[in-house]
């Protein structure tokens, strides 16, 4: 009898749980995210060298906190080829709630490189139980900030030896804008630099090193508000009044800040390309020094 009723009640709870699994879906805590019909596109805004036309886009599910999560199965669902879990022809498999989906170019994105452009989007999407979730368009914009560096001819006119522009977003990771001294004449990196961003609005530091006439200066410039999408221009100027005296300009957004050096200095201008609807008023806390071991000259 004891057989009998374990029997009886093992197949009720297999019945049971199979009704929970089958009554379209109000008993089951999954759902799955259709990616057929995924197909992202770039915003091209922004002139990047090189600018991808990406053989394949990478996908990640992440939760409300940012982080990737896993599918039902244990898979985590983190930078997976597109290309491939369409070719899977299974949609994913994931409990109920909701996420971004996320689209890059590339698994990564460089801390500090040139050339290397990557683009990003993401939509949400809302898993409800025993139902397909399908994403909506992600439109993928530049992921990372572009900095291009030019000299004025006059400043490379005056340049006797080699140089370097160093511009640092993430500490610790700096990229190196060489100036190369071949036969005489100056030869400044013409490659676009790419940061990534530690936060949303970052800070850029710029360090010129550089042998004017023979004179070595050293000098160090802040810029703050740096965001993803943006294209930083800075253009390296000598000014000289009619007197002779050395003197700087610092363009910014239209801002103009005059100081006099004693020597015939090297000052950064930067211009940045697209508007910021968030940008700071007036210099936005600016800030424009010398570094510490920089040396004077009276050229009088």
């Amino acid at each position: 009898m004891n057989k009998k009723w374990t029997l009886l009640f093992a197949l009720a709870a297999l019945l049971l749980a199979s009704c929970n699994e089958n009554m379209d879906g109000r008993y089951s805590h999954r759902g799955v995210i259709a990616l057929n019909g995924l197909a992202p596109e770039l915003n091209e805004e922004l002139n990047t060298k090189g600018t991808p036309t990406p053989a394949d886009y990478y996908i990640s599910v992440l939760n409300e906190d940012g982080d990737a999560v896993q599918d039902v199965q244990g898979r985590l669902l983190e930078n997976l080829s597109l290309s491939a879990l369409k070719a899977e022809g299974k949609p994913l498999d994931v409990m109920a709630g909701s996420y971004s989906l996320v689209a890059r170019t590339a698994e990564n994105i460089p801390t500090a490189g040139f050339d290397c452009p990557v683009y990003a989007g993401e939509v949400p999407v809302t898993v409800v139980a025993g139902e397909t979730s399908t994403p909506g368009q992600i439109t993928c914009k530049l992921a990372q900030c572009k900095v291009t560096i030019d000299y004025d001819e006059q400043l490379l006119a005056g340049m006797t030896g080699a140089g370097n522009a160093r511009v640092e977003v993430t500490a610790g990771s700096p990229l190196d804008f060489a100036v190369a001294y071949e036969g005489g004449t100056p030869v400044p990196e013409a490659r676009a630099g790419y940061f990534a961003l530690p936060s949303e609005s970052s800070s850029m530091i710029v360090t010129i090193t550089a042998v004017i006439g023979g004179k070595s200066l050293k000098m160090s410039k802040a810029f703050n508000g740096v965001k993803a999408a943006q294209w930083r221009q800075i253009t390296l100027i000598p000014m000289v009044t009619p007197e002779g005296t050395a003197t700087f300009d610092v363009l910014i957004n239209g801002y103009v800040d005059d100081g006099e050096l004693l020597s015939y200095s090297v000052a950064p201008a930067e211009e940045v390309i697209g508007t910021d609807p968030k940008a700071p008023a007036g210099d936005g806390g600016i800030t424009l020094g010398f570094a510490e071991d920089c040396t004077m000259f009276d050229d009088v």
